[in-house]
């Protein structure tokens, strides 16, 4: 990862007291916090871990998976690896918060890993490396990447395992809570999105441009307007669903091109076209310009995509429908 320049210390605080007094804010670190609690004392606990049968350990660590990822494509792989997933919160309930975190993240996110499930990522595993010590490890999505990153304080690179990324955004965490000591680590979560969509971005790219002054004063009196807008129509859930379904989009791209398979292909379609508004996932933020015409009413473009992108990896004739 291209490492930015730092911002100074000054910069950092003025970016969290920006965010401690932005009126706009939601309970996303009480509901964090709330997850993070019901690991500890359901799934981290050894006595309760072991009277949940296969059936219902799955299914709370749905709910859980549903909760803490953006883009939950992945739910029902739960349910295929019930003892790896047993095996591995056994393994995060036996842990004392000293533990250090590098080598259990490597176990749980390279695909070698002893823990490792297919398709659940950091945004998952790392509510649960949270629940092990909620002051030490913080939770680890794309947007926390991205935020560091703009920030200067992305002291990692794309060769280091997942053990050294997390251990790095953990020691930029504490960072942060050093200039901040009101502030707890379900707070920096939702600081991550301040910084890469809300006023932080701005404050951003303002410093990076060389311009020290701020907003224009004679833009100060529609502040209010702007952020109840922002507030209404634009939830911060909806972007960060998009956000993380096009950073899984890319992920897909740069990991099995040219080796997609049918099931590879259809959701990478349905990435592509994931959107969230008004409570529910929605499949339709790119037109049939885009995506061609579903064969068939109510056919998503995933499925479509997928037949009509596998007849041209393997070399068969396609027509796209006409509009």
């Amino acid at each position: 990862m291209a490492q930015k320049v730092e911002l100074t210390n000054q910069q950092l605080q003025a970016l969290l007291d920006g965010f401690r007094n932005c009126k706009v804010l939601d309970d996303s670190p009480e509901k964090l916090k709330g997850i993070v609690r019901e690991i500890r004392d359901e799934l981290l606990s050894p006595d309760r871990l072991r009277a949940l049968d296969d059936d219902a350990l799955a299914k709370k660590a749905a709910v859980i998976y549903k909760g803490t990822v953006a883009v939950p494509l992945y739910a029902q792989t739960l349910v295929r690896y019930p003892q790896r997933l047993r095996e591995g919160l056994e393994y995060l309930g036996s842990l004392g918060p000293s533990t250090q975190i590098e080598s259990t993240v490597d176990q749980f996110l390279t695909p070698t890993g002893r823990f490792n499930i297919p398709g659940i990522g950091k945004a998952f595993w790392s509510t649960f490396f949270m629940a092990v010590d909620p002051q030490q490890h913080p939770s680890w999505n794309n947007k926390t990447e991205r935020a560091l990153a703009d920030m200067g304080l992305a002291g990692w690179s794309r060769s280091d395992s997942p053990g050294v990324v997390y251990a790095r955004i953990a020691a930029a965490m504490q960072r942060l809570l050093r200039l901040a000591p009101w502030a707890t680590l379900y707070q920096m979560d939702y600081f991550m999105h301040y910084v890469t969509i809300m006023d932080g971005a701005g404050m951003i790219r303002q410093w990076r441009s060389g311009d020290q002054q701020g907003s224009d004063e004679g833009l100060e009196k529609f502040r209010p307007f702007v952020e109840e807008t922002r507030a209404r129509h634009i939830p911060a859930r909806r972007i960060t669903v998009r956000q993380e379904s096009e950073a899984e989009a890319r992920h897909l791209l740069e990991t099995k091109l040219g080796m997609f398979t049918e099931e590879d292909l259809s959701t990478f379609g349905t990435l592509i076209n994931t959107d969230f508004y008004t409570d529910r996932l929605g499949t339709q933020r790119f037109g049939l310009a885009f995506t061609g015409r579903a064969s068939s009413p109510g056919e998503s473009a995933g499925p479509f995509l997928s037949r009509a992108m596998t007849s041209w990896h393997l070399g068969a004739s396609w027509t796209w429908p006409r509009r």
